[in-house]
């Protein structure tokens, strides 16, 4: 009724939402409320949500200090058909062209990737990336090997992964700062007495190195926490 009376309006009512008490609402749990409605459908909280494909990749790619914010001019669609000599070769998938040539390792937000029919990048296909053969009027959202063995060995992990350990060494002094940069940085919170603790127990007495920074900052991509909205 409110969206009728504001004339149809969808600006006001995204804003109507957005703005409201239950929109707004944190995670945190309640345990009474939790009790009583363990499901939340009754909207007492928000309910955590796994992050999309195009977001963790560029959370990735952001916290590994190497996220290219400008907008993309043109498509790697066309640029790569255009080196096709012949218009009837320009199809994709026609001699393997588009999936041969097309580089998986650029940095801009996935937003501007391309999203070629039957060729999409592991990154957006392993976190459930549409089908764009198909009209899809809502994601799955799985959780599946696939995916853990993609941040455990897929180069743009282990490259911003040894990206974020050179800035941690360079910009901070002692384990205990360094630590909090990184829990900072990828999840946005402090660290718990007990993980410092597991840090500190896996840095041992060596002094942490940048291969070790880097394989404890993949640990953390790897977690539940990395790829789920609280």
């Amino acid at each position: 009724l409110e969206f009728m009376e504001d004339g149809w309006s969808v600006k006001r009512l995204i804003r109507r939402i957005l703005t409201s008490r239950t929109w707004q609402l944190s995670s945190s749990v309640d345990e009474a409320a939790l009790k009583a409605d363990p499901d939340g459908r009754l909207l007492w909280r928000f309910t955590p949500q796994r992050l999309e494909g195009e977001a963790i990749r560029d959370s990735i790619l952001f916290t590994g200090g190497n996220l290219d914010r400008e907008p993309v001019e043109g498509s790697q669609v066309l640029t790569v058909a255009l080196t096709q000599p012949k218009k009837q070769q320009r199809e994709i998938g026609r001699r393997n062209y588009f999936t041969k040539d097309v580089d998986p390792h650029v940095t801009y937000r996935s937003v501007y990737l391309p999203m070629a029919r039957g060729n999409i990048l592991d990154s957006m296909k392993v976190f459930d990336a549409p089908d764009p053969n198909l009209v899809i009027g809502a994601r799955k959202l799985t959780t599946v090997p696939s995916q853990a063995l993609f941040l455990m060995n897929s180069d743009l992990v282990v490259d911003q992964s040894a990206s974020l350990a050179g800035h941690v060494l360079e910009t901070r002094e002692g384990l205990a700062d360094q630590i909090e940069f990184v829990f900072l940085k990828i999840f946005s919170r402090q660290p718990t007495e007990e993980e410092r603790k597991q840090m500190s127990e896996f840095f041992g007495k060596e002094t942490p190195t940048s291969d070790s920074w880097a394989q404890a900052i993949q640990a953390l991509y790897c977690s539940g926490e990395f790829r789920t909205i609280y």
